[in-house]
C-alpha cells in the first residue's frame, strides 16, 4: 500500500519542474531585453553626443583657418576669431539631438588650448558635450531614472607652413589627358 501511494504522488508532479523553469526563463529573458533596450538606448545617445561634438569641433576649427589666426600676420587677432568659432561651434552643437532633444546651450563646452606654445600657429578647438537627464526605461528598477551622456572632440587648425616651410595654397593642375 506504502508503494502504491508514493507511485501516485510521484505522477501528480510530473511536469511541475519544467513548467517552473519556463516561467522563471520568461522572467529572466523579459529582464534581459528590458536590459538590452535600456543600453541600446544609451549607446546611441552616446554617439549622437559624439556626433555633435565632432561636428561643432571641426566647425570651430574652420573658422579658425579661415579667420587667419595660423598664419603670420594674425589679423583679426585671437580674441574675435576665438569669439567667432565658439559661436558656430555653439550653433552647430545645439543644432543636434541627443536622445530625442536638442541639446541647449548649457550643455555644451567649448574651450581651446590658449596655454599653449602652439596655439598661435596651430590653434585646437575642444567641444564637450554632455546631456545630464537622458531618461531611463527600464532601469528604472534599480532606482536609476536618469543617466549622464557625454562626449568630448578636438579638432585642430593646422598650419603646415608655420614651422619656416612653404605656404601651402591650393593649386589648379590641367590634365594632360581628356
Amino acid at each position: 500500500m506504502q508503494r502504491h501511494r508514493t507511485k501516485l504522488r510521484r505522477n501528480s508532479e510530473k511536469g511541475l519542474i519544467i513548467t517552473l523553469v519556463a516561467v522563471f526563463m520568461l522572467f529572466v529573458v523579459g529582464a534581459m531585453a528590458a536590459l538590452a533596450i535600456d543600453v541600446v538606448t544609451f549607446y546611441t545617445a552616446r554617439s549622437e553626443a559624439q556626433l555633435a561634438a565632432d561636428g561643432a569641433a571641426l566647425a570651430g576649427a574652420r573658422v579658425l583657418a579661415n579667420s587667419g589666426l595660423t598664419s603670420t600676420n594674425n589679423s583679426p587677432g585671437p580674441g574675435a576669431a576665438k569669439a567667432r568659432a565658439i559661436t558656430v561651434a555653439m550653433l552647430v552643437a545645439t543644432g543636434n539631438s541627443v536622445g530625442g532633444r536638442p541639446l541647449k546651450t548649457t550643455e555644451v563646452t567649448v574651450t581651446f588650448n590658449d596655454g599653449s606654445s602652439t596655439f598661435a600657429t596651430d590653434p585646437q578647438v575642444i567641444v564637450t558635450v554632455q546631456r545630464p537627464d537622458l531618461p531611463t526605461f527600464f532601469a528604472r528598477i534599480w532606482g536609476r531614472t536618469k543617466v549622464a551622456v557625454g562626449a568630448l572632440a578636438k579638432a585642430e587648425a593646422y598650419n603646415p607652413s608655420a614651422g619656416g616651410g612653404p605656404p601651402v595654397g591650393p593649386l589648379c593642375l590641367k590634365p594632360w589627358l581628356l
